[in-house]
């Protein structure tokens, strides 16, 4: 069971075309999420989760779309081992944010 605020790991990221068009961007297998809601999908009775970093497409009554729990697990930080280097992790946001920056052609 997952609860506001908790660390999950994505462990699928595989997605049907449809499925994939849900969501902005994808969970990707392997990095760590922080929940930010819980709830039970009515139709299948599942389990689902919204995380931080995701966004759901709306749908039935304007709500966000959530991703099935099962698509993540509870993060334990010693057994995956997150006392990483945090120089590390600033490294790869860096890079990232790179990648999203726009050149403003010149006037």
């Amino acid at each position: 069971m997952f609860r506001v605020g908790d660390k999950v790991i994505c462990v699928d990221d595989v997605f049907d075309v449809e499925t994939a068009s849900y969501f902005s961007p994808l969970p990707k297998r392997g990095l760590v999420y922080c929940v930010r809601a819980v709830g039970k999908d009515v139709v299948l009775g599942s389990l689902v989760i919204w995380v931080s970093g995701i966004v759901g497409r709306a749908y039935i009554g304007g709500r966000e779309r959530p991703l099935r729990a099962t698509r993540f697990r509870k993060l334990d930080d010693d057994k995956d081992g997150l006392s990483v280097d945090l120089e590390k992790i600033q490294t790869v946001l860096t890079v990232d944010t790179r990648l999203h920056v726009r050149a403003v052609p010149e006037v």
